[in-house]
């Protein structure tokens, strides 16, 4: 299982985080590389549905759906509005032949989105800038790793650990 975890703010403490997560869930990583905050990792077995909410340094998981090679053969889109908005976080050099595919694909399909460039930058606690996407109006969220080509499946919710460090309670 191929995913690709987007770091915060500490690159370095967040990898930290998910290999020992991975550790204790006895997840064995088969491979694994970086590029700026994109973490891409090849698992021995899924991760579970609430992994994003056991760590509080990584944006968002992404799961690899197929090599951009291979592209025809998946469905990319399955949501139900014809219109929304739709980012590509960018681990690639092959990213904008990716983002001119995927307009003709949905063209081809009768949908009408968007393709909202990733402008937002946060800064790392090295004061290097790295990819961030603020916008609450993002229907999709894909991803470009080198070859793979993938969907974020998971985010994290930060107004949960925002309320849980004023109350000390998680949401009722």
């Amino acid at each position: 299982m191929r995913y690709l975890f987007i770091l915060g703010r500490n690159p370095g403490l967040s990898i930290a985080e998910i290999k020992s997560y991975l550790i204790k869930e006895e997840n064995q990583i088969l491979s694994d590389k970086l590029i700026e905050t994109g973490y891409f990792v090849d698992l021995k077995n899924p991760l579970n549905d609430e992994t994003i909410d056991r760590l509080g340094g990584s944006i968002a998981i992404g799961s690899v759906l197929e090599t951009i090679d291979n592209l025809d053969k998946i469905n990319i889109y399955s949501g139900k509005e014809n219109k929304f908005n739709y980012v590509i976080w960018n681990f690639s050099e092959k990213t904008e032949a990716v983002s001119d595919y995927l307009k003709k694909r949905f063209r081809s399909e009768k949908l009408k989105p968007t393709e909202k460039k990733i402008k937002y930058s946060m800064e790392l606690q090295n004061g290097e800038k790295a990819q961030a996407v603020s916008s609450k109006s993002i229907g999709e969220e894909y991803f470009v790793f080198e070859g793979f080509f993938g969907r974020i499946i998971q985010k994290n919710d930060f107004a949960r650990f925002k309320h849980f460090s004023k109350t000390g309670k998680d949401y009722d």
